[in-house]
């Protein structure tokens, strides 16, 4: 489903009640990617890795890509979507914040979407510390929310 805007939300809307209409043994989860001002909607019947829990590996390279090229971009529908995927994506968002090559702003906008998901965060607490002596000051900033 392609759509942004009013019809992006009325069909995102639908698939997320499709269940209550039509049972189905399979988990309906909505995956949002966000390129540039369109909002591409997929369904799925999986959700995204949980760090290699319960015999899931851990997120791609590809995942993690995709998930860093999305925090280095300056669209606010790239960090809506992020923010719509919620704890989905934490797994990829704990990958990034161990490479050596994190960016200041990936760090800081990680932090930002944390900070307006309503989740469990505690797992980003010790990175949150260490954001606070960061060099970057957006970092540090954004460490505080």
């Amino acid at each position: 489903m392609i759509g942004y805007g009013f019809m992006g939300r009325a069909h995102s809307n639908a698939y997320e009640q499709v269940g209550q209409f039509f049972p189905s043994q399979h988990k309906v989860v909505l995956i949002i990617m966000a390129f540039a001002h369109l909002i591409l909607f997929f369904i799925a019947t999986v959700d995204l890795p949980s760090g290699g829990k319960k015999g899931i590996p851990p997120p791609s390279q590809e995942e993690i890509c995709d998930v860093r090229e999305m925090l280095g971009g300056y669209d606010d529908n790239q960090e809506r979507a992020l923010i719509l995927l919620s704890e989905r994506v934490f797994p990829i968002y704990q990958s990034i914040l161990t490479l050596k090559d994190v960016k200041g702003k990936e760090i800081a906008r990680i932090f930002g979407t944390l900070s307006q998901v309503k989740a469990d965060r505690s797992q980003f607490l010790d990175h949150a510390v260490s954001g606070l002596a960061h060099e970057n000051d957006r970092v540090r900033s954004a460490a505080l929310h």
